[in-house]
């Protein structure tokens, strides 16, 4: 039986809703911190970069 699915539920090791407005409205930009503060995982976000979904501007500088 498959589990029920919850709109507010973001799958593990993608970024939330609220991180992905936050970068919406910041240009689609955000920093490291602001992820990680958002429950991003250094991980996640090196995972990301990895797979040309984010690009990295600078250190601690995220592209969405």
């Amino acid at each position: 039986a498959q589990r029920p699915q919850h709109e507010d539920v973001q799958p593990r090791g993608e970024p939330g809703r609220e991180l992905l407005r936050l970068a919406a409205a910041q240009g689609d930009v955000v920093t490291r911190e602001q992820a990680s503060g958002l429950g991003l995982s250094r991980h996640t976000l090196d995972r990301l970069v990895r797979q040309r979904q984010w690009q990295r501007l600078a250190p601690g500088l995220f592209l969405t």
